[in-house]
């Protein structure tokens, strides 16, 4: 992911791991990434980074029924600059998972994200899709 981001002209990568320490080694062997860290916990704050840093931030592969997604977009939102886009790749337990949308439209309703795209059943996950959302201009938030 992150080559194809440089590629594209994009320059600060940072690579966070919610859990697996061999794919943040991956990442690290890249070289296009500025910070790697595995063992991520996105349900407290990353407080080690101020809000609106990135222009994209993404979950691949970490939304299902039995994880938080809510804390997780929540979080990705914050350190999104306005206008950015937050990727998450999700399986079909969660997408189909009453709570996950209405979480979602929680999340909408309150002004941290606007859904940009759905895509369902793409190559990236087997039985899921993508979901592309977007960080709105803070300024023209709805008021929560």
């Amino acid at each position: 992911m992150g080559v194809q981001l440089k590629r594209l002209g994009f320059h600060l990568l940072d690579w966070f791991d919610l859990s697996e320490e061999e794919m943040a080694g991956k990442a690290l062997k890249t070289r296009v990434y500025s910070h790697v860290r595995s063992d991520v916990d996105l349900d407290e704050p990353l407080s080690d980074y101020s809000s609106t840093t990135y222009d994209i931030t993404g979950l691949l592969r970490r939304l299902h029924a039995r994880a938080r997604p809510i804390g997780r977009m929540r979080e990705l939102a914050r350190v999104t600059r306005p206008n950015g886009f937050i990727r998450a790749s999700t399986r079909k337990s969660c997408t189909v998972a009453k709570s996950f949308e209405d979480e979602v439209r929680s999340l909408q309703d309150e002004g941290v994200l606007v859904t940009a795209r759905c895509l369902y059943d793409g190559r990236f996950i087997a039985g899921g899709g993508t979901r592309v959302f977007q960080a709105p201009d803070r300024d023209s938030a709805p008021a929560g």
